[in-house]
């Protein structure tokens, strides 16, 4: 029942790998608002794994520097 070839995992988002992120970054027109919008949003789900829903939640009065990086 099925291809022996096809895997599928369910559940599982495959990683993006570092140079598909660098890849993404760099289309980036980042002359733009929302070129640096993208960039910022892309930063956070590469380096925080925080799901997208929670970014498109995200406000101004939601930042906070605490000083320690």
């Amino acid at each position: 029942m099925g291809c022996k070839n096809h895997r599928m995992l369910v559940g599982k988002t495959p990683a993006i790998t570092d140079k598909q992120f660098r890849q993404l970054i760099s289309s980036l027109d980042l002359t733009t608002t929302i070129g640096l919008r993208n960039r910022a949003i892309y930063g956070i789900l590469a380096y925080t794994a925080v799901r997208g829903g929670a970014i498109a939640k995200l406000d101004h009065d939601h930042y906070y520097d605490g000083g320690e990086q």
